[in-house]
């Protein structure tokens, strides 16, 4: 059979071969030179292992035989091909156009050679036969360089271990050894860069205490706005009520805020409207993006229900985080209440169930503690008080005729009580025993704070309308002043707006209900006289213009009424409403501490409608 190689293939394939004549290694350089003829595009640096049997490389005639081997293609490139442009080399390869083949030929049936014993063997193959383009030729030929053109070029990495970086060779980069030192009992040691960049850390023995955080598989990209109005949250908006409850809203709630997006949407929100109320150019449409979102979030979670027990507690605090929100917000006065609905309906289901979380494992969620400084609580101008009571008094024939509704009625009596338990009776409380009506005994939460039921849960409201002595409405009960009492009473008025049926709410807050209207705008004033005394410190810090313009539209739509019948018993807190109104308008930053000072310093402002700084 003719050569298929020239006669400077075969002087190359003489230096290949190795001295000690084993045929058997002889290395797929004459293969490699029929496949690729264009040989100026690569260079043979070592390969191992047979797959050529190459016979009488010496004489005129040279034979090809595939030897049947069972190698990986790693074994078999142990050593590097270096190519200029793998691209090219593959581009212009004759074979590239052939129909692929499997990568490890098939073990023909055949007996094996060795170099001293020929054994009988199929026809030889020739250079046509090798190159022909005919898919049904299955040799070991065509396997072999189906697998060379399916090696994939290789990527330079700059991390393997010393040994394989020694050898010349690739590198698997695992650790704590690479397969090749593995391989060959090698200590596999790898550079600091490796160690640094890829190594994992070692798991510990002792899991760590601390709580690991489940981020979201879907992470919501947030702004620079929005990373500002997390901070602000962190540092002034977060709720600060009731006082012990600070921890929870600083550290527990924006832990779970990155597992639930609405509960990071109301966090946003509350700070993005706390912000607006003390900059000069307030972006109240970030905060109402961020509410948006959050009321459908929380909206989507009410359709998974019942909650789980985390989940019941990432939705309270998702709702009452926008329902303090609404104290922000100049059009949120329903708003506010709505949300606390949902809140009393959560806190209502957590008790029930005994669903465990930060709002009951750290506290006694069914009493609240207040540090008010109550035993200093300041002396309320009595003027004010009585003007208050006799407006009450004034419209109290309306409320107990039939058409009133009851949610209107236990509003007047809660009210009428807290202003009661503000006058001073003139009887000695150092000269007869008297204890202040439904305190705690010892005030059993602590020695220096109040205690009060939780006003989210429904409790039974002991004052009933037809009780309250009107003509003596202005009698102080005895032993008063009984600051504590006084709030109590008023903080009664949220349990009734957050746990009565909605059908009650809605009737009250009816914009057509007149009476319902003179019902609030009195609420609204009463609170703006007894809240500041009994705020937390961080609260006498919040702005008051939203709560201002909240009875400012209360008082607005009474205007509209062209009877004028209803302006004769809005006259007090029409007064009260004003005189803060002027203030906000003057200045921006007016906050319920100012409120305060002014009951305290100068209360006559709040009678004759001009506005105090």
């Amino acid at each position: 059979m003719p050569s298929i190689l020239s006669d400077e293939d075969k002087q190359m394939v003489k230096r290949t071969v190795p001295k000690s004549g084993n045929k058997i290694h002889a290395v797929a350089v004459a293969k490699l030179y029929i496949a690729y003829p264009d040989r100026h595009r690569w260079t043979y640096t070592g390969l191992q292992g047979a797959v050529v049997l190459a016979n009488d490389l010496v004489g005129n005639t040279f034979w090809l035989k595939m030897v049947d081997i069972s190698l990986t293609m790693d074994d078999l490139f142990e050593g590097y091909m270096v190519l200029d442009a793998v691209a090219d080399f593959l581009a212009h390869s004759p074979l590239a156009d052939r129909t692929k083949q499997p990568a490890i030929a098939p073990r023909p049936e055949h007996h094996v050679h060795d170099s001293n014993h020929a054994s009988p063997s199929p026809s030889p193959v020739s250079a046509p036969t090798l190159r022909s383009p005919d898919p049904s030729v299955s040799s070991g030929y065509t396997a072999a360089s189906a697998a060379l053109r399916q090696r994939r070029g290789h990527t330079k990495s700059r991390l393997g271990c010393i040994g394989c970086k020694r050898r010349k060779v690739k590198c698997q980069e695992t650790w704590p050894s690479c397969a090749n030192c593995d391989k060959r009992g090698w200590v596999c040691r790898y550079s600091d860069a490796f160690k640094n960049v890829l190594r994992e850390p070692a798991a510990l023995d002792v899991p760590s205490p601390r709580q690991l955080v489940q981020l979201s598989d879907t992470p919501i990209m947030y702004s620079r706005d929005d990373m500002q109005l997390f901070h602000h949250y962190l540092v002034a908006a977060y709720p600060c009520v009731p006082h012990d409850f600070v921890d929870i809203w600083t550290r527990d709630v924006p832990v779970k805020s990155h597992q639930y997006s609405y509960l990071m949407e109301a966090m946003l929100a509350l700070a993005g409207s706390h912000l607006a109320l003390q900059v000069e150019k307030p972006k109240n449409d970030l905060a109402l993006h961020h509410r948006q979102k959050a009321i459908v979030g929380l909206g989507e979670a009410f359709t998974r229900w019942p909650p789980t027990a985390e989940e019941s507690h990432v939705m309270f605090a998702a709702s009452f985080l926008l329902s303090y929100q609404s104290t922000f917000m100049e059009d949120g006065f329903l708003e506010h209440f709505v949300s606390l609905r949902g809140c009393s309906l959560l806190a209502q289901l957590i008790m029930a169930e005994g669903f465990t979380g930060p709002f009951v494992d750290q506290t006694n969620w069914n009493l609240i503690a207040v540090d008010s400084p109550f035993s200093k609580f300041p002396q309320l101008d009595q003027g004010l008080v009585h003007q208050a009571l006799l407006s009450l008094k004034g419209f109290s024939p309306l409320v107990s005729q039939l058409g009133a509704h009851a949610i209107e009625k236990a509003v007047v009596c809660q009210l009428a009580q807290a202003l009661r338990f503000l006058l001073h009776s003139n009887v000695d409380p150092k000269s007869e025993k008297l204890s202040e009506p439904d305190l705690p005994p010892a005030n059993s939460l602590s020695p220096k704070y109040f205690a009060f039921t939780n006003p989210l849960l429904p409790a039974d409201t002991a004052t009933l309308f037809p009780d309250i002595d009107w003509d003596n409405i202005t009698a102080p009960p005895p032993g008063a002043p009984f600051h504590f009492a006084a709030f109590k009473a008023m903080m009664a008025t949220l349990t009734l707006f957050s746990t009565w049926p909605h059908e009650e709410l809605v009737r009250i807050f009816d914009p057509a209900n007149h009476l319902g209207n003179v019902v609030l705008a009195h609420f609204c004033a009463v609170r703006f006289i007894l809240l500041p005394f009994t705020a937390p410190d961080n609260v006498l810090r919040n702005p008051a213009k939203a709560a201002v313009q909240w009875a400012a539209k209360i008082m607005a739509a009474l205007d509209d009424d062209k009877s004028g019948q209803w302006a004769k018993y809005t006259e007090w807190p029409t007064k009260v409403i004003r005189c803060l109104y002027g203030c906000v308008e003057k200045n921006r930053a007016f906050t319920i501490g100012n409120v305060r000072d002014m009951l305290i310093q100068n209360p006559d402002l709040f009678r004759v409608e001009q506005a105090g700084t």
